[in-house]
């Protein structure tokens, strides 16, 4: 049998930055990394069920983009390898209705919201105001988020258009402005590393924190945030959004728990993230224990 310290399951051309490094840092550590991609899928897989292939560790990035690699890692799984992220966990997550309810009693700052069922009604409550913003219960994607809606009506054509599996009404927040930035800001946890940014909510630029006096202070507690959201999911790698409302001084979470998260680097995508960020990731990716 062949037997790797990471398998980096993978699909996507977005990744290849995250391949990229992690290949690189494999190779400084003296880390062994098997690679499955859309080429060798299928002899990968013959060959896990053959027990001829196995690694202490495998990296999901493409079972969001193509469900057979879930056979693949529940083989693995079985044979005693750690899937980051574990499927089992990030299924058990996947509901933002159900995730601020366990959010709620851990006693995280959420902003307000208002829970649609497949029941209805399909009205906003009097003290959401227009604008405000719906989100599709399950899935992340742009087209399940609508910015700036304004009536019920509005409400009734987003259900229409959307597979409807719940959905959120929430305020539309604008942030306080801190040092000439909105304050809006993305954390990225990997592994017990967080890294935390500020992010501009128009057009999606991250920049890292530089530490300091005042951004140590958002850390603290961004971090206090997110080891309570690691508790709640068991997800390895995540993100989430935090903003102070403008005339606040609360940090509320805004985006509950992102995964798989984009690897992209600022380096092919305006909004990707910093080079820095990613390397950071990996690093902590490969020292898992």
């Amino acid at each position: 049998m062949e037997s790797y310290d990471f398998i980096l399951a993978w699909t996507s051309y977005v990744d290849e930055p995250f391949a990229r490094m992690l290949r690189e840092k494999s190779r400084e550590k003296n880390i062994s990394l098997y690679e499955i991609t859309f080429s060798n899928f299928e002899e990968s897989l013959s060959r896990i069920e053959a027990n001829k292939l196995s690694a202490q560790y495998s990296i999901d990035r493409g079972s969001i983009d193509y469900p057979p690699y879930l056979t693949l890692l529940e083989m693995l799984k079985k044979n005693g390898t750690r899937i980051i992220n574990d499927p089992y966990h990030a299924a058990k997550v996947g509901n933002k209705i159900i995730l601020r309810d366990l959010f709620s009693k851990k006693e995280l700052p959420l902003i307000e919201a208002h829970t649609i069922t497949a029941h209805g009604p399909f009205e906003k409550p009097p003290s959401i105001k227009p604008p405000f913003v719906i989100k599709s219960a399950h899935s992340a994607d742009a087209e399940s988020v609508e910015i700036g809606a304004r009536n019920n009506a509005d409400i009734e054509n987003f259900i229409a258009n959307n597979y409807f599996d719940g959905a959120l009404i929430e305020p539309f927040i604008t942030p306080k402005i801190i040092n000439h930035a909105p304050a809006w800001f993305r954390s990225i946890f990997a592994n017990g590393a967080i890294i935390h940014h500020w992010w501009n909510p128009l057009n999606h630029v991250y920049r890292a924190f530089e530490g300091t006096t005042e951004e140590e202070g958002i850390a603290r507690t961004l971090s206090s945030y997110a080891q309570k959201i690691f508790d709640i999911g068991k997800i390895d790698l995540f993100s989430f959004e935090t903003t102070i409302p403008s005339g606040e001084d609360e940090l509320l979470i805004v985006d509950y728990l992102n995964q798989p998260i984009d690897l992209n680097t600022q380096t092919n995508t305006p909004d990707g993230i910093p080079e820095s960020t990613l390397e950071k990731v990996v690093g902590a990716l490969i020292n898992v224990s």
